[in-house]
């Protein structure tokens, strides 16, 4: 599947464009704060219901208008859909061929994206790094998003207990038993799933880092659940288990701080590029090829499921790497069967042989205009 058509209104910086994209790739050029990177928000926004830049939606409509819309329309082998979301108060509205529907994207229609603020996905804190593995495992798993906020809810309600001053010993141990039995049912689930996924991944990881860094030990991806050892974390019976021990040896902790202590919402996920950890050990292009091969990953792991090609967003690649590297990126890339969406301050830096079906626009001050 693939956009044919993007629609800009009131977006950004842009005030009414209408891009056509080709099936293959498609080229963004233009200097800096042009607008580029807002037309992947775009799509980003029809693939995944949120932006990648933002945690308000309503940052994406254009200063001084009162709403936005990003409608486009979407081709393949079962025919086409016209879609669209209209931002505007009091929410953000999806619609599918003229029809509302559920909130946060449209199935069938999924995109990887590499942006420059990501290499920093390996060196920020865990939290950063959980939010990757929850989106990442959301976009196949039904309820998944709902075992996170649910589960997340737990936590809160914990939080409120531990934290009342008001209540005695006694009150505050009966209060947190029936959140303790859902902290350890959801947490145990969210621990589970995230260890199968972080495995999906790993499957492909290790050769796609060393396609793009051939002289570099093997990487791979090591879940850390903070409640269970690392090698149990796919045995509910050991997980849940650990997990009420965990609490118990906690408890007087909690207590004390106010806070829950274990659970999923304190794992991490450590890069590795043979026994030392990325964060602490690794160059800033091994970090940027790390990244990339996860991107790349990701990828395989969706075609693999679905038998479709996810949409690759590029946002300025090109100035993220060495030229070696940039180099052996853009071979797989040419080798890609989905449709790419290329950024980049100079076309010279995407390493892309001529190719008619290649679309080019140039990008300047929210307008945009095709180049030959």
């Amino acid at each position: 599947m693939f956009l044919t058509h993007l629609h800009l209104k009131s977006f950004r910086n842009f005030e009414d464009q209408i891009f056509k994209f080709g099936p293959s790739f498609n080229i963004l050029v233009g200097d800096n704060a042009q607008g580029k990177t807002n037309v992947l928000e775009a799509i980003s926004l029809m693939c995944a219901g949120a932006s990648f830049r933002t945690s308000e939606w309503r940052d994406m409509i254009g200063h001084g208008r009162g709403s936005a819309r990003v409608s486009a329309r979407l081709e393949s082998d079962k025919g086409s859909d016209e879609l669209a979301v209209e931002l505007g108060e009091p929410r953000k509205r999806f619609v599918r061929n003229g029809k509302g529907t559920t909130p946060g994207g449209f199935n069938g229609l999924h995109a990887v994206l590499f942006a420059p603020e990501e290499i920093l996905l390996l060196r920020t804190q865990p939290a950063a790094r959980r939010k990757f593995i929850d989106t990442f495992v959301a976009a196949f798993v039904p309820g998944y998003k709902k075992l996170v906020r649910d589960y997340a809810s737990v936590v809160s309600q914990r939080n409120k207990i531990l934290s009342d001053e008001d209540l005695t010993p006694i009150e505050r141990k009966t209060n947190l038993l029936p959140w303790n039995e859902q902290l350890v049912h959801l947490g145990t689930k969210v621990v589970v799933t995230r260890n199968e996924w972080v495995g999906k991944i790993n499957e492909t990881l290790p050769s796609h880092y060393g396609a793009i860094a051939v002289d570099d030990d093997e990487a791979k991806f090591h879940y850390k659940p903070h409640a269970c050892e690392e090698g149990s974390a796919g045995d509910v019976v050991a997980v849940k288990g650990a997990y009420k021990e965990a609490l118990e040896n906690r408890s007087r902790d909690e207590w004390i701080r106010g806070v829950t202590l274990v659970g999923p919402h304190r794992d991490d996920i450590v890069a590795h590029i043979g026994s030392g950890a990325v964060k602490r050990f690794a160059s800033q292009g091994q970090h940027r090829s790390f990244v990339l091969a996860l991107k790349v990953a990701e990828m395989e792991v969706f075609r693999n499921i679905t038998g479709e090609e996810p949409l690759l967003l590029l946002d300025d690649v090109a100035s993220e790497l060495d030229p070696d590297r940039n180099r052996r990126f853009f071979d797989y890339v040419r080798g890609s069967r989905g449709q790419v969406f290329i950024t980049s301050t100079r076309e010279a830096d995407v390493r892309l042989e001529p190719n008619p079906l290649t679309i080019r626009y140039c990008i300047e001050r929210g307008s945009a205009k095709t180049l030959q």
